[in-house]
């Protein structure tokens, strides 16, 4: 499988048919790879899942799907709901397309095209219509090679119109793909790119709507139309009806409060780590010299005070520039101090108290499991070692998800 693999950078000295023979070798590797990796993650999974233990937890929040979950994030360092993914697209090419999973395990295509072709077919319940389209689909499919991502979701489409008209009636199709997606990694700092599919319907009240608002200011207001209709999808988002001017005139009648600002804290961090757990007073210890442990923002947004240079950074998520921090306070979110660590000892109870979960929370920003990137917000706050042995302290106290 890897004999025309080189190690290392090693083929930047060799002859340009072998860095050819190198990069298709490669290509059919790293696909075999991927096949075996899914076969373990279902194999794996149903393990878990079939377990007496799985059975028995079977109701419970986490069951035997969670375990497994748990245990591949942990495995490859990623987030409890991609390994999810992972379980799924692993099973569909073990059970609804074991074919199509034979053509990755031999490298004659790519794990991409593989895992494409699971959540196209996926809406397929009927076991024969499911196997016939899984048997045409590896004899066309390794000839799609050269289409572009768009093609051959439309070539793996019409062979399953010809099987299942149902699964993939235009209408339906179009309304499968919706969706509304928040972020790139090209995103410049303080923004975030948003795309998505709406219905027809919906697109048009949205787009009216944003208008609306949009050029309800007087015309001294400072932003551009674009700028405008920006602001106004996040007043929105906020619970808004209105987009306030901004031209400072005391007269004008547009002015008012930003629906913004409500629903955003600014948290604002001391610079002190957390003390040793094992000192019950709490103090940090004589001689040291603590580091910044940061600023913390979450949605409610946690963030730094306008007056500090560091940017602020959402909970599990993008960083806040000072310049747009300034802008909130100015929009008037409330600014909250988070307790200095110094001042949070050991506490007797098994929960820890407002002011502890706080300082906790605002120090993690995400859950603190391997890979696991889920706002600390939404996550319980564990001890690390287990109350009763250890105390209720902000060294001994980490967020972490139920699922993990």
């Amino acid at each position: 499988m890897f004999e025309e693999t080189l190690p290392g950078w090693t083929t930047l000295a060799t002859d340009d048919a072998t860095l050819i023979d190198t990069i298709t070798g490669s290509a059919r590797a790293e696909a075999t790879a991927a096949a075996n990796r899914f076969a373990a993650i279902a194999e794996l999974t149903e393990r878990r899942c079939q377990s007496d233990l799985a059975k028995e937890r079977e109701l419970w929040a986490c069951d035997g799907w969670d375990s497994a979950a748990a245990e591949i994030a942990a495995a490859q360092t990623i987030s409890h709901r991609a390994a999810t993914t992972l379980m799924h697209q692993a099973l569909a090419l073990r059970h609804r397309l074991p074919k199509i999973g034979e053509l990755l395990a031999a490298g004659a295509i790519t794990a991409k095209m593989a895992t494409t072709l699971t959540w196209r077919t996926h809406l397929i319940e009927d076991v024969a219509v499911l196997d016939a389209v899984d048997t045409e689909l590896a004899e066309d499919v390794t000839d799609w090679g050269p289409l572009a991502s768009a093609k051959m979701e439309s070539a793996a489409d019409a062979v399953i119109d010809r099987h299942d008209p149902a699964a993939v009636l235009a209408h339906r199709r179009a309304v499968r793909s919706r969706d509304v997606q928040l972020g790139n990694q090209d995103d410049d700092t303080g923004t975030t790119s948003l795309w998505g599919r709406l219905l027809a319907t919906d697109g048009e009240l949205l787009k009216r709507r944003l208008d609306a608002m949009a050029k309800s200011v007087c015309r001294d207001d400072p932003r551009s139309l674009g700028e405008r209709r920006s602001d106004a999808l996040g007043i929105l988002a906020a619970g808004g009806e209105s987009l306030p001017c901004r031209c400072d005139e005391p007269d004008c009648p547009n002015t008012g409060k930003d629906a913004r600002a409500e629903a955003i804290v600014i948290n604002v961090l001391t610079n002190h780590h957390p003390t040793d757990p094992s000192d019950p007073t709490g103090v940090t210890p004589t001689g040291t010299d603590p580091a910044p442990a940061g600023t913390a923002a979450t949605p409610e947004t946690d963030s730094a005070p306008p007056s500090c240079a560091p940017a602020a950074v959402i909970a599990g998520g993008p960083a806040i520039p000072a310049a747009l921090l300034a802008e909130l306070a100015r929009m008037g979110a409330l600014t909250r101090v988070v307790p200095d660590p110094a001042t949070l000892g050991a506490e007797s109870g098994y929960r820890p108290s407002t002011r502890l979960a706080r300082f906790v929370r605002s120090r993690d920003l995400t859950c603190c499991f391997t890979g696991c990137d889920r706002p600390a917000e939404h996550c319980d706050l564990d001890h690390s070692i287990p109350y009763g042995r250890g105390p209720t302290h902000p060294g001994n106290m980490k967020c972490l998800c139920r699922k993990q």
